[in-house]
């Protein structure tokens, strides 16, 4: 995603209140309703509220073309173009037990280390 500090800072700290609600009263994961793609969304919509629901943010693997629409992710390469030089899969094979793999998955990356797209296809 293409965020900068100062605004990524408050939707780290929202997670953070929440990873200490949850220390506090834990609550079932529920895949539709609060999996890993909403939680991003309720985070981001508490400190940045604006982007209207998507029916992607539900579809498993729809993400990246919503974000790509948004203009939340480098938009100066072709859409596919941009997936397909975003595919780490390989790369992380790769790379597998290295102590930089963090690093190593983002090299030559478009747009950085701002973006990652990870799988192939949908």
């Amino acid at each position: 995603m293409m965020v900068g500090g100062r605004r990524f800072y408050p939707v780290l700290i929202d997670y953070l209140n929440e990873i200490n609600r949850l220390a506090d009263k834990p609550r079932w994961y529920n895949v539709l309703t609060h999996n890993c793609t909403t939680t991003i969304r309720y985070h981001v919509q508490q400190v940045a509220p604006g982007d209207p629901f998507d029916w992607r943010i539900l579809a498993n693997g729809r993400l990246d073309e919503l974000g790509y629409e948004r203009g939340n992710i480098d938009t100066t390469l072709p859409f596919e173009e941009l997936r397909r030089r975003s595919d780490i899969v390989e790369t992380a094979q790769a790379a597998d037990a290295d102590p930089d793999f963090s690093a190593r998955i983002r090299e030559g990356l478009p747009g950085g280390r701002t973006n990652l797209l990870f799988g192939r296809g949908r």
